[in-house]
Order: structure tokens, then C-alpha cells, then sequence
């Protein structure tokens, strides 16, 4: 069987990090990719709190995969015609983004919202 990650959980990714730009009255562009707007609310984190470095060095690497995160929702998706991810690897590619929205909405629960 095929699957792919739910196109709706990348629209949802983004709309989150739009809002918690917006809350903290920080700029940005609805048509910069996504990893750019992960990118700036990281970089407010990290002037905010004392991160370790493990914990940094996470969010780095989750910023790369929301770069991919878009390809992967518009061309192995079901939100396009498209040829789709097999089950095992759509669950680890979402699991993995969720998994920082996670961890945002524990340290933000005020801001993150439901």
C-alpha cells in the first residue's frame, strides 16, 4: 500500500510558524518557504533561551528538513497528482516534523495554541 505524509500536517506546519511570527511581531513574506520562516522563529529561540547545544544542533537539522518538507508535499504527496511515498517512509517524515511541533508547543504552550 502507498501513502504519503498528509499534505494537510505541511499546510499546518506552516500556518503555526506564520502565527508564532506574527504573535512576536516578527516580519516575514506568506511567500518565502517554509524553512525561512522555521529559520527566524529559531533564531528568536535561541536569543530567548539557553539552549544546549544537542538541542540546537536539532533544530538546525529539522530547518533542512523543512526545506525538503515542501518538495516532498507537492511532488510525493496527495496534495497533487503525484507518485506517492511508501507507508514506512511517509510515517518517519512525519513523525519527524511533528516531533518539533512537539517540542515548540512544550516550551510555547501560551503562544502554540491547540
Amino acid at each position: 500500500m502507498m501513502a504519503a505524509p498528509p499534505a494537510r500536517g505541511a499546510a499546518m506546519v506552516a500556518l503555526k510558524h506564520s502565527d508564532l511570527l506574527e504573535q512576536r511581531g516578527i516580519p516575514y513574506n506568506r511567500s518565502d518557504p517554509l524553512h525561512s520562516h522555521v529559520g527566524k522563529y529559531v533564531k528568536v529561540l535561541q536569543a530567548e533561551r539557553d539552549l544546549k547545544e544537542m538541542t540546537t544542533q536539532i533544530i538546525r537539522n529539522a530547518i533542512g528538513i523543512f526545506d525538503k518538507f515542501n518538495h516532498i508535499r507537492n511532488n510525493r504527496s496527495f496534495a497533487h497528482d503525484n507518485d506517492l511515498l511508501d507507508q514506512a517512509e511517509a510515517r518517519f517524515i512525519y513523525d519527524s516534523v511533528s516531533a518539533f511541533l512537539r517540542f515548540i508547543k512544550a516550551i510555547e504552550p501560551s503562544r502554540f495554541g491547540v
